[in-house]
């Protein structure tokens, strides 16, 4: 794996093992490489490693999140360096060379959707997550399920902050006078 400077809260992010973990900031905090950094530690050497990624519309996932992923981004590097996976575009899977496998999609495309109730992830990561509704939220959480031994079960993502009427600044306590739900860590 790369060697990657990484500010604290992104470092606390990756390593956190909470069933539900957030990391939320300003523009320019790095969200989005946090997001595919973790979740590339999570199938990294992992075969039965089964990882979703999505945002609410695959569009958007295409445009950022999958870029950052996949291409370098001015002087950084792409994530997952060209060779060490394969990518079927039409399935929409990326499996890395000795690890697991990436499932991607938009959470709120109906083509998608209704391919949502049959997941069984491992883990799934969500970029820009103050997009998605609660149900949204609830549902993907319903689909890790997944165990493998040593690696939590976990739902992840990160965002702009949002309202703090959002359920996401209610549910992780970054809300005034909000506690965070148990099993749950923002950063």
């Amino acid at each position: 794996m790369m060697e990657v400077d990484l500010l604290l809260p992104q470092l606390r992010f990756i390593q956190a093992t909470e069933r539900e973990t957030l990391y939320s900031g300003a523009f320019g905090a790095g969200k989005t490489r946090a997001v595919c950094l973790k979740l590339m530690s999570r199938v990294a050497g992992r075969p039965a490693a089964r990882e979703g990624l999505c945002r609410k519309h695959l569009v958007s996932l295409k445009a950022t999140t999958l870029r950052t992923l996949l291409e370098p981004d001015g002087n950084l590097p792409p994530v997952l360096p060209a060779g060490t996976y394969t990518h079927n575009k039409s399935e929409k899977v990326i499996r890395v060379n000795g690890g697991g496998s990436i499932y991607y999609f938009g959470v709120g495309d109906s083509e998608d959707y209704t391919k949502l109730g049959s997941l069984n992830l491992s883990g799934c990561a969500i970029d820009e997550a103050v997009e998605l509704s609660e149900q949204d939220w609830t549902m993907l959480r319903g689909r890790i399920r997944l165990a493998i031994d040593d690696l939590p079960i976990q739902l992840y993502g990160a965002c702009n902050p949002g309202p703090p009427s959002h359920f996401l600044a209610v549910r992780f306590g970054l809300a005034g006078g909000h506690k965070p739900a148990p099993n749950t860590a923002a950063y």
